[in-house]
């Protein structure tokens, strides 16, 4: 078991493919990759649209997803049926909406996007029950939605490089949320302090 970075070499010995790593140059996914039904771990390369595929048999044991440099306008609502996926993370991406389709995804616990055009955080992050680490950096998002309240599982928030001017005061009401970091957001002087003193966050 172990990690590949050629697509040739995993395919010789499909079953002990844990991780696989892989610049693509076309559009859309090697049908290949669905012979790897042990793997944990896809790390993807590109650039251009990305096109979903017919479907993702063979990717029950994915645990871990990260896609760089591809646009996801046409794929992002197929991600959610990768039935076990625990981490996804998109960078350097075309992504300006997260769409999350109706229905409750209950493996996911951390979400990466960074370095995104990605206008908010949709209210449908509720979505995502199990949820407990939420980065969201290098973006144009300038407002939270209030949806994140619905996170009970959410520990750890990670909002720098946007374009927050404030902070909403019904965070404050969350839970479970032990740690948040905004660091490099366009918030002036007087919030900064009132952000200090009201959410014991420091700049």
């Amino acid at each position: 078991m172990g990690l590949y970075k050629n697509l040739k070499e995993a395919l010789l010995t499909p079953n002990d493919v844990t991780t696989l790593k892989l610049k693509i140059t076309r559009g859309e996914l090697p049908q290949e990759l669905f012979c790897f039904t042990y793997m944990e771990e896809l790390f993807l390369e590109g650039s251009g649209k990305l096109i979903p595929p017919a479907h993702f048999e063979g990717f029950e044991n994915l645990k871990r997803l990260t896609l760089r440099g591809f646009d996801l306008s046409d794929m992002i609502h197929r991600l959610w049926e990768i039935p076990n996926l625990d981490n996804l993370k998109i960078i350097d991406g075309n992504l300006t909406r997260l769409f999350l389709p109706l229905g409750q995804y209950r493996s996911l616990r951390f979400l990466t996007i960074k370095n995104t055009p990605l206008e908010e955080i949709p209210m449908e992050i509720s979505l995502l029950p199990n949820l407990q680490e939420l980065t969201v950096i290098e973006t144009p998002i300038q407002k939270l939605p209030v949806g994140l309240l619905d996170l009970k599982e959410l520990r750890r928030l990670n909002l720098d490089n946007n374009q927050l001017s404030t902070l909403p005061d019904w965070l404050k009401k969350h839970s479970s949320l032990k740690a948040m970091s905004i660091d490099n957001n366009p918030i002036n002087d007087d919030e900064k302090e009132r952000i200090e003193r009201e959410f014991n966050l420091w700049f």
